[in-house]
């Protein structure tokens, strides 16, 4: 999530989710994703994001559901490896 607003930890229920600081791996997920979307529809606000990465980059956070956490930990798969847009629980 693109934090924009400083009270968001007030809008998230923080009983259901985890919320963590984004790692190197998530930086090249969320410019991979967003480089995408803009190709698709000319984003303009995913244009002016990419145009300033560097300034963005530290603005993200990760949101990660208490649940989703546990079945991947269950199932031996680490959350930052796992690939939520082509999901695989093998």
């Amino acid at each position: 999530i693109l934090v924009e607003n400083e009270k968001i930890d007030h809008q998230i229920n923080q009983d259901m989710v985890f919320i963590e600081k984004v790692n190197s791996k998530d930086i090249k997920k969320i410019e991979n994703s967003l480089s995408k979307h803009h190709s698709l529809t000319r984003s303009k606000k995913a244009g002016r994001i990419l145009d300033n990465f560097e300034d963005f980059k530290s603005k993200f956070i990760k949101i990660v559901p208490r649940e989703i956490f546990n079945l991947l930990e269950s199932k031996g798969i680490s959350i930052d490896d796992f690939d939520f847009i082509n999901p695989k629980l093998n």
